[in-house]
């Protein structure tokens, strides 16, 4: 009898996009925890290190890199350069407008922001923080850091964000239903190594709400 042939694994290979340091250190510690799950589909996630140069170094990036040997990128900007850096407002529209043209294509790019900033992405992970005083201040008296620096330079930021009864679910789980200035309608499943991209909706009047759509990433790598 012919031998049967293997079943072909699954990979689904995802580009995360990441505006500044911490978050490439969190997406380092979370390619390390992915790697020891068992999935159904093998999550191959790059982290991909813009080195600074605001919403211009991305974009910029964006059109000029392929995006045929991944199922999605997702790139993850931090809010508050939207009104506090001159002319970023404008680049941000230009991302968003990018985001729903790739929804037309087999690769989409999809955007995660944390309003204020990605250290407030972090806090969520922790039950104890109540979201009423600063995220900075926060990380400093309750998750050991001296200065801001140093959770910044924090290699091991996922572990730190892990720790205890911290956990990527409790931000998933305080952030669902909540208005942001952005979310994303999302298609992705274990099954397939495709995902897409159905709906991306910005919002500038929820600019004053701070939150972040970071879940959309586990999403995308079916881990949530």
């Amino acid at each position: 009898m012919p031998r049967k042939r293997a079943k072909r694994q699954l990979i689904r290979e995802v580009l995360v996009y990441c505006e500044g340091k911490t978050e490439k250190q969190y997406i380092d510690g979370l390619r390390q925890w992915a790697r020891t799950l068992d999935l159904g589909a093998r999550v191959k996630i790059k982290a991909v290190d813009v080195k600074g140069g605001g919403y211009g170094a991305i974009l910029n990036m964006l059109r000029k890199e392929p995006d045929s040997n991944c199922v999605a990128r997702v790139v993850l900007l931090d809010f508050d350069r939207y009104r506090g850096v001159q002319g970023e407002d404008a680049i941000f529209n230009q991302l968003v407008a990018y985001s729903k043209a790739s929804m037309r294509k087999a690769v989409p790019c999809i955007l995660v922001v944390s309003n204020a900033n990605f250290e407030h992405a972090l806090c969520l992970h922790d039950t104890g923080y109540h979201e009423s005083g600063s995220a900075a201040s926060f990380l400093l008296e309750n998750w050991g850091y001296r200065n801001l620096n140093d959770c910044k330079s924090d290699e091991r930021i996922w572990e730190k964000a892990h720790a205890g009864d911290r956990d990527h679910a409790h931000m998933v789980e305080r952030m669902r239903g909540r208005k942001l200035v952005l979310t994303n309608k999302i298609e992705a499943s274990r099954s397939k190594i495709d995902i897409k991209l159905k709906d991306v909706r910005f919002d500038v009047g929820c600019e004053h709400i701070l939150g972040t759509n970071l879940g959309d990433l586990f999403k995308v790598l079916c881990l949530s």
